[in-house]
């Protein structure tokens, strides 16, 4: 039987170890604002939080412009 080392051990921080719920929405606020659109706001970036960034965006930009 061959003996394995584990030479790095990887953490899923969002939400579990970490509230990283201020970080994921001033992320999504500056990227919005950096291409021209307006920042969101919290509640609508909160309700799309844990889909695919893509989503995120266009169901961002859509709302907004």
């Amino acid at each position: 039987m061959r003996h394995m080392t584990r030479r790095a051990i990887c953490f899923d921080l969002d939400g579990t170890l970490v509230d990283s719920l201020p970080d994921i929405i001033g992320s999504i606020a500056a990227a919005m604002v950096e291409h021209g659109l307006p920042d969101p706001g919290d509640p609508p970036v909160r309700a799309l939080v844990g889909l695919p960034l893509e989503h995120m965006f266009t169901a961002l930009a859509r709302d907004l412009v």
